[in-house]
């Protein structure tokens, strides 16, 4: 931002009168000061400060005024000579009203020497461009809009950074929305018309950015992902500018192998939704591709093609996908990895526990949840969203289960009410009636990795500002953000490798038999080759872990 600086030296008239004394009145006060001492008058929102001081001698007081309007803030200095004046031994009454100031600085006519000077702080906007889908497009009535609920997260970093990072280096930071409506064809779109925009950095896209990431690249511009998992965009070679909060599917695929590696569950099933706007198919592969690097033997794949919500109901129970997949598929498996929203998997473990094959012990299920875990809902794992407690057979099937979900942090509660509170504020604006009665949205993990990758942005272009570099060097940029470790708004440290990639931390959940219905930590895994550190022992049903495969073969040939 330039600092214009406006010195008005000269003799201040209204009409043809020369005005002889000044009297200043803050808040409406008498104020006496004596010669040479500062007067500070507080005038509103756009009249800053103003600072006053007489000189006997030369017969003037000069007064500066530090005057903002819109974005721009300058100084109006001027010396207001007059004619008659006190006996130096007494104090100099002043009396000046934000009216009257606001009146003179439009009204009086100005014998004056002007004189504009520049600044010398040379400070700098910088601006985000922030991709997101908030909308949808006439006809679509099945996109979610994520950035409904997450998009206040920006505000309040962008806040956060000019505040303890920007302003006090004289430097400032913004951001525009583009929309993209969760389709590729418009976030391509929108990200060439951020560049020509002449944005610093952006921050996004949401589902896609294998072209988007292609295209900061050519454009030598950071991109901060904190949604997208593509496993395309860790290839520096051709991403040099990308970076991402939110874990890529291989760091998630490595912790659900370290599970797997632990309880040696070298044979697996893959069951994983493919649906509209639910597509866990890229997820799957980076499973399948980890498996297989650990010689893993991958027995079937399977796919259902709609989200599963467990409501109790003989007809709701009657749409469950996962008991026709359990009945072509358990002859030739006993572990399955489920790839999926933790509601789905409960559909799985009812339908191995309609099948009776939990009874024994041979069978387990491991569920891949994309959501963080939340400690306060715990019981929800079980009981679906569309109930409050879960039914007996549900409890019983669990015993068979462990989930790998993203770990809790300490401080969520606090960023979600502020999120929310967010939310509504410009330039978003979205409605959200359960503030007025004391709740809010949901706020996903999501919003916690929009809110890392600003500050992570923020850290590198200061870093660069200090130094003296290019800020506006993307590939510069994106490699001081590479090889580095951040405090996340979740309350916990996290590593970003070379690839620029997030790692995350995970949690291994299972039901606790000392505890209330639920799912609950059994072990944390967030090392780069995740080790599996068990805090409390599984209880399996046999007392003991599973075989992922029969001593005779599945079908017996091992033992002919």
């Amino acid at each position: 931002m330039i600092n214009w600086k406006w010195a008005m030296i000269g003799c201040l008239f209204s009409g043809s009168d020369c005005i002889t004394m000044y009297r200043a009145r803050p808040h409406g006060e008498k104020a006496a000061r004596a010669p040479g001492s500062t007067l500070f008058i507080d005038a509103g929102s756009n009249l800053l400060h103003a600072a006053g001081r007489t000189d006997y001698n030369r017969r003037y007081l000069e007064l500066d005024y530090n005057y903002q309007r819109e974005m721009f803030t300058f100084t109006i200095q001027f010396k207001a000579y007059f004619n008659t004046h006190e006996n130096q031994k007494n104090p100099v009454r002043a009396e000046l009203s934000e009216a009257t100031i606001y009146q003179k600085l439009e009204e009086w006519h100005w014998c004056f020497i002007l004189l504009a000077t520049l600044d010398t702080s040379h400070g700098e906007k910088f601006t985000l461009g922030y991709l997101t889908g908030s909308q949808r497009r006439p006809g679509d009535l099945n996109y979610q809009m994520p950035g409904r609920v997450i998009s206040g997260a920006i505000s309040m970093a962008v806040d956060e950074v000019n505040e303890k990072l920007l302003a006090p280096m004289g430097h400032s930071l913004d951001f525009v929305v583009a929309e993209t409506y969760g389709q590729e064809e418009v976030s391509i779109r929108q990200v060439a018309a951020l560049w020509a925009a002449n944005v610093s950095a952006f921050i996004g896209p949401q589902e896609t950015c294998v072209h988007e990431g292609r295209m900061a690249a050519a454009f030598n511009l950071p991109m901060i992902s904190y949604y997208c998992r593509d496993v395309a965009n860790s290839n520096k070679r051709v991403y040099s500018t990308f970076a991402r909060t939110r874990p890529s599917d291989i760091d998630i695929s490595r912790s659900v192998v370290a599970v797997l590696t632990h309880f040696n569950f070298m044979h697996i099933a893959i069951v994983y939704l493919k649906a509209q706007n639910h597509d866990f198919s890229r997820l799957a592969y980076a499973i399948m591709t980890a498996a297989n690097e650990k010689k893993i033997t991958i027995r079937t794949v399977q796919v259902y093609r709609q989200p599963y919500y467990y409501d109790n109901r003989p007809d709701n129970f009657s749409r469950n996908p996962f008991l026709d997949i359990v009945r072509e598929t358990y002859k030739d498996t006993r572990i399955y990895v489920s790839i999926g929203y933790y509601h789905d998997h409960i559909g799985l473990m009812l339908a191995l526990d309609a099948m009776k094959l939990l009874n024994s012990g041979e069978y387990a299920a491991i569920g891949v949840d994309v959501d963080r875990y939340d400690p306060n809902e715990a019981i929800r794992y079980l009981s679906g969203p569309l109930r409050k407690e879960p039914e007996p057979r549900v409890m019983r099937a669990f015993r068979s289960y462990l989930a790998v979900a993203p770990s809790a942090g300490p401080s969520y509660s606090a960023f979600s009410k502020e999120v929310n509170s967010r939310l509504t504020m410009p330039p978003f604006n979205f409605n959200n009636p359960l503030l007025a009665l004391g709740g809010g949205k949901v706020i996903p993990v999501e919003a916690a990795w929009l809110h890392d990758a600003v500050w992570l942005y923020a850290r590198a272009l200061a870093d660069s500002l200090r130094t003296g570099e290019a800020p506006r060097d993307g590939r510069a940029i994106a490699s001081r953000m590479r090889n580095t470790t951040y405090l996340s708004v979740m309350g916990y440290w996290i590593h970003m490798d070379e690839n620029g990639d997030a790692e995350g931390n995970y949690t291994l959940l299972s039901i606790d038999p000392s505890r209330p219905p639920g799912l609950y930590p059994l072990a944390v895994l967030h090392k780069v080759a995740p080790e599996l550190r068990l805090l409390r022992e599984m209880k399996w049903p046999g007392g003991r872990v599973p075989l992922s495969e029969p001593p005779c073969g599945f079908r017996g040939e091992k033992c002919v």
